[in-house]
């Protein structure tokens, strides 16, 4: 069952998307970009000249809007109202809306995380800084394998992001699950992307749709955007490498596997236009890893996107 409502969904966005391509004239971006601060995560360790240096640049640059860390926000938020970017996305520890606390503590310990471990707190006091500002989004970006491996365990997760959601709809936000590749492989024969989606209550939980790991998963990115209308709050937007490779994986990839948007494989005229036709609020460019300075691929990834046609 789930297959065929896959298919149904399929056949009715190429229609759509069809229909947007049979427009008399190319379109242009020409809504406001924003920047995850992912991005120059290691820049902003800096002193704090050199934060406001990068940040000033990126604001140069064009973007007008920036998701940041939640441990970050205190201390950027000042800098980032100053210079005019506004904060729309806050990233949430996932153990804030799962309770895996302990198991996330190990996950950084395994993967030679530094600092202390995160401080335990409720949703509400978690989201509580970011609905005091112009936030929109609080946004979670994985699972842990007991989460997820198995339809019952993606039930009661999706369970905690409904109720979650609940409590970020209260004080103003939209909590957001950001996809991976590992989303796109099964689970006791279900596409977990699926799974998650008919557990989620859309007026609770929406998509930030990565469509770097949507490919890499396997995944046409702009079939997938018209697939889900209505439930993509947003999009990040990283190319990949033609060789880059495809896995439904929870690991990392290589450096060299990530590219700035319009100098990889992705069709990103496409995506556009599909983000256009369902109106996909926001639209954020992350790059995890860079070949050279953050900031020369988050200048050439802006310009690529203000100058693609579709």
């Amino acid at each position: 069952m789930p297959t065929m409502r896959i298919q149904i969904n399929r056949r009715a966005a190429l229609a759509l998307l069809a229909g947007a391509a049979s427009a008399a004239r190319a379109e242009r971006l020409t809504r406001p970009l924003g920047a995850q601060l992912y991005t120059v995560r290691r820049e902003l360790q800096g002193q704090p000249e050199r934060v406001l240096r990068v940040l000033r640049e990126i604001a140069a640059i064009g973007y007008e809007e920036v998701e940041v860390q939640d441990a970050a926000y205190p201390k950027l938020r000042p800098i980032l109202s100053d210079l005019g970017l506004a904060i729309r996305g806050y990233r949430l520890n996932p153990a804030v809306v799962t309770g895996s606390w302990g198991a996330w503590a190990e996950v950084m310990k395994r993967f030679g995380a530094s600092g202390p471990a995160p401080v335990e707190q409720t949703v509400e006091a978690a989201v509580a800084p970011a609905a005091e500002g112009e936030m929109r989004y609080a946004v979670v970006s994985a699972l842990l394998p007991h989460e997820r491996d198995s339809l019952d365990a993606v039930k009661r997760t999706a369970e905690k992001f409904n109720r979650a959601g609940e409590i970020c709809k209260r004080a103003g936000l939209t909590l957001c699950f950001h996809n991976h590749s590992y989303e796109f492989g099964e689970v006791e024969g279900v596409r977990l992307f699926d799974a998650l989606n008919d557990s989620f209550d859309p007026a609770l939980v929406q998509w930030q749709l990565d469509v770097f790991w949507a490919a890499v998963g396997g995944q046409d990115p702009a079939e997938l955007i018209l697939e889900n209308r209505g439930r993509v709050a947003s999009l990040h937007l990283k190319d990949m490498a033609a060789d880059a490779p495809r896995t439904t994986e929870m690991k990392p990839l290589p450096p060299e596997a990530f590219r700035p948007v319009g100098s990889g494989a992705i069709d990103f005229p496409a995506v556009l236009k599909a983000a256009a036709v369902t109106n996909v609020p926001h639209l954020f460019v992350e790059q995890d890893e860079t070949h050279g300075p953050p900031l020369v691929a988050l200048r050439e990834s802006y310009r690529n996107l203000r100058r693609l046609e579709w």
